[in-house]
């Protein structure tokens, strides 16, 4: 599979990424710790000015993203379709940064957009859970989705339009 280029205008986090994470059990002190990670991964995909997609089976680097629209046996869930997620650390699955993409009025490009922390049990479910476990799984998942598209459709980014950015 190829790894697929996208461009972005801008990286910023929503405006309730703390609140979200918090949600999660990422409190302001489980995110400091994590911050210095999550600023590299910022400037990289700032400086960069787009991010590399990458699916199951593509040699994948730190800083590149994945959808999370498909797990791991390859089930698409519909609620996860414009869902994206990065791993934080450096050669660790836990934790994981819930991105989006939106567009904004005057940049050719969307913005990638930093939602929340999570772990990938609290996204996915638990690896292996049994068939009957099926309908908590999806609940799960919606319940997600559900607290992304509030804080989309309610709150927008930190800096967004306040902060002149610079333009290559």
């Amino acid at each position: 599979m190829a790894i697929q280029r996208k461009s972005i205008s801008w990286a910023d986090f929503r405006l309730k990424f703390e609140d979200s994470s918090r949600a999660y059990g990422f409190n302001a002190d489980k995110i400091d710790a994590l911050s210095t990670h999550i600023f590299e991964l910022v400037a990289k995909w700032r400086t960069d000015g787009f991010v590399e997609i990458y699916e199951d089976g593509d040699r994948h680097a730190h800083g590149m993203i994945k959808s999370s629209k498909k797990d791991a046996s390859g089930r698409i869930y519909e609620c996860y379709c414009e869902f994206y997620h990065s791993r934080i650390l450096p050669g660790a699955a836990d934790p994981l940064l819930l991105l989006t993409f939106e567009d904004v009025a005057g940049d050719p490009y969307p913005w990638l957009v930093l939602e929340s922390v999570i772990r990938h049990d609290q996204y996915f479910g638990r690896q292996g859970a049994a068939k009957r476990m099926v309908k908590h799984l999806q609940a799960l998942r919606e319940a997600v989705a559900r607290r992304i598209n509030f804080a989309r459709k309610n709150f927008k980014f930190i800096f967004s339009q306040k902060v002149k950015r610079k333009r290559k």
